[in-house]
């Protein structure tokens, strides 16, 4: 999974599908999963930089000033695409990694420093001056226990250079016997790194290309300190910035007086420097060349936040510096007034650069104590009522709360993201999008300790056009992909494809408290381990809101497609309220679900019922439950259990099962209008039904 071969299994299901099934339509992306985006700041940057003089000169020939200067800017710090797979259920270390610039003496050895019982906390004490300043990746103390993935291997980490380079690999004299990964492909040298522990690091290196995907293995011990890993430029002007193009609708927050040493709050400087700009017509403020702290911001019109390359913004500890900043829109979530990042009836805001944002929500209960106390963590990015936002080349790490929250904007693009904000603390969801229209998502990589993405309607505002394209994700605690829970307002017209990664839960559709959804269509997936490959529920759990529908509306769900969804491997179906539970679509007893599709799948469930009763069993309604693919417990179906529905098409699938079992493949009850055909369906000697039931 963690290799191109891995990527390449939906277009390989897609012939498959084609060829056993001559009714087969499945539309298959030609694109590998997750494409290297390229940055087009940074392209048009490289471009523009023989002709930045005359460029400008020919524009003040004319009068005109040009308004993003930000494209001027050189991007050029030497890491990119960094993907941690020491990941999974209870296992938090993949967030603890940190790309960033300027190694120094005293810097802390690992991203999850805090974390160490005190006397194990260590900074580097000592390195060669040659390194002095170089990027480096900052990783988690933890992963030294890493061996290998069942996913991944022994991939642990991988990154790719934008430049040529020199990769030094820090490694600890205490491990004698060193890994066949670095023992290969390094040279070892007489160049040591020590920490204030008194520790030592051999360092090994080796040159690469740019564009060349650096793979990083296991540390070889468990009980000696983790390796780091650092990129010095083979060429003098690889890291240096182009100070050509800068103007004045460009604020630097270190020539305004920040200080990047991961210690002093720049709060005042910062909001300082957006609201400025924006009073002059709008301009880019720069994080550049260090960690800043900082409190709560809020952007403001025709502002870009670039935070490039190498730097960090990351949220003051003190939960003190996120004062309420309350939303103007009635919603299910409008109480919740905290975030780092914030910004209301705002327009043409950019999030952009290469570096990174860090929520700094490092373990569950530090900073912001507690767990069910949504209303007092911070949100790393929340925005309301704004239109024209772009958020584009950035990675988001460690937030406290949901990593972004959209509620009521419109035209919203969002691109090669990567986030990791799976720490242990609670409604870590990658991305939520709430009564948002016009929505673009490709590209996003993400490592979540709840839902990937999130789609829900806290608010009355419909929504419509969301497009989701190469979702990636090593590890989504819950959903990869999830319509719901809250659901109020209308929802229309969304599209998710090319998906693949791991996840507890499923691809989920989900309305239980009012919302409309229609016209949704989920294809060219591939799950790994997951509970349920596919889950859609129509409910009548009826929650409102203050100043909604009291009590809520009967809802709706119509015109649903789950096309060329593979799913391997099931282990969580043996250990979530039995075993095997098997997968649901379902509306609710005078609320059916209308228009359902399931074509041209490869499903593996779990399996492993052997009682007959089972397949008898009268399953709850349970209405007003929380609707999770668990809802009904062991279903009568080891695979799809469809109850509740006005047309239903199931064509051109393969459903089977990894343990022998009693049950039928698929279930229908009171479903009206069926159309199933084409269909390979696995069944035993032992099943005790037909292999799809009506009941």
């Amino acid at each position: 999974m963690g290799n191109s071969q891995g990527r390449l299994h939906i277009r390989h299901l897609a012939q498959k599908n084609r060829s056993h099934h001559q009714q087969g339509q499945t539309q298959v992306s030609e694109k590998i999963l997750i494409q290297n985006h390229a940055n087009p700041v940074t392209n048009l940057s490289h471009i523009m930089h023989h002709r930045t003089l005359a460029a400008l000169t020919i524009l003040a020939a004319f009068g005109l000033q040009l308004f993003s200067p930000s494209v001027l800017l050189s991007d050029t710090r030497l890491i990119e695409k960094l993907e941690v797979n020491d990941t999974g259920y209870l296992l938090y270390n993949a967030s603890h990694w940190i790309e960033q610039g300027g190694i120094r003496v005293g810097a802390p050895l690992y991203g999850d420093n805090e974390n160490l019982p005190e006397p194990e906390r260590a900074a580097v004490a000592a390195l060669p001056a040659e390194l002095v300043s170089v990027d480096w990746i900052q990783p988690s103390a933890l992963s030294a226990a890493f061996v290998k993935s069942p996913y991944f291997g022994d991939n642990l980490a991988n990154f790719v250079l934008r430049e040529p380079a020199e990769i030094h690999i820090a490694h600890s004299d205490a491990i004698a016997e060193k890994p066949a990964w670095l023992a290969t492909r390094y040279t070892a040298t007489a160049g040591k790194l020590t920490d204030t522990l008194g520790r030592a690091f051999t360092l090994y290196k080796r040159t690469a290309d740019a564009g060349e995907k650096i793979i990083l293995g296991p540390n070889g011990s468990a009980s000696a300190p983790m390796y780091l890993v650092l990129a010095k430029p083979l060429s003098s002007t690889a890291t240096r910035k182009l100070e050509t193009g800068y103007s004045s609708n460009v604020t630097d927050i270190a020539a305004a007086g920040a200080r990047g040493d991961g210690r002093t709050i720049n709060t005042t400087i910062i909001q300082t420097a957006i609201d400025d700009l924006s009073a002059r017509g709008g301009g880019t403020v720069l994080v550049s060349g260090g960690i800043y702290v900082t409190g709560a911001l809020e952007l403001r019109d025709n502002i870009t936040l670039r935070i490039e390359a190498g730097s960090i913004l990351r949220a003051s500890p003190n939960p003190a510096d996120f004062p309420p900043k309350h939303a103007s829109v009635p919603g299910f979530r409008s109480h919740e007034p905290h975030q780092f990042i914030f910004a209301q009836n705002a327009k043409n805001i950019t999030i952009t650069g290469g570096g990174v944002i860090d929520g700094y929500a490092i373990r569950q209960g530090y900073p912001w104590g507690g767990r069910n106390n949504e209303h007092e963590r911070p949100r790393l990015i929340r925005m309301f009522s704004c239109q024209n936002i772009r958020v584009e080349n950035i990675t988001l790490i460690r937030a406290a709360n949901w990593t972004q929250y959209y509620e009521t904007c419109t035209d919203l693009v969002f691109r090669d993201l990567r986030i990791r904000c799976h720490t242990g603390v609670h409604n870590q969801d990658g991305i939520d999008i709430s009564g948002c229209s016009n929505v673009e998502i490709d590209g996003f990589h993400a490592t979540t300790g709840d839902d990937a993405i999130c789609i829900k309607a806290l608010t009355l505002t419909p929504a419509e056009n969301i497009r989701i394209n190469n979702l990636y994700s090593p590890y989504a605690n819950c959903n990869i992909l999830k319509i719901g829970t809250e659901t109020h307002g209308a929802l229309k017209n969304l599209h998710a494809t090319n998906i693949e990664g791991v996840t507890r839960y499923s691809l989920s559709i989900e309305t239980v408290d009012g919302s409309i959804l229609e016209n949704i269509t989920y294809e060219n997936a591939i799950l790994y381990d997951c509970g349920a490959p596919i889950f859609a529920r129509l409910g009548a759990r009826g929650r409102t809101f203050k100043g909604g529908p009291n009590p809520a509306t009967p809802g709706a769900l119509r015109n649903v497609t789950f096309r060329n969804i593979r799913n391997y491997a099931n282990t969580w179906g043996a250990e979530k309220r039995g075993i095997g539970l098997g997968a649901s679509c379902s509306g609710v007893e005078g609320l059916r679900i209308q228009n359902l599709t399931i074509e041209d799948c490869d499903f593996t469930f779990h399996g492993g019922q052997t009682d007959p009763k089972v397949v008898t069993r009268a399953v709850p309604e349970n209405e007003k439950k929380y609707p999770e693919y668990i809802t009904f417990g062991v279903c009568p179906a080891y695979g799809l259990y469809l109850r509740h529905i006005d047309g239903l098409t199931v064509r051109n699938n393969r459903i089977r099962s990894a343990n022998t079992d009693v049950r039928p493949p698929v279930v229908l009850e009171d479903v009206h209008s069926s159309t199933l055909t084409n269909n390979i369906l696995q069944t035993f000697a032992l099943t005790a039904a037909p292999e799809v039931h009506t009941k």
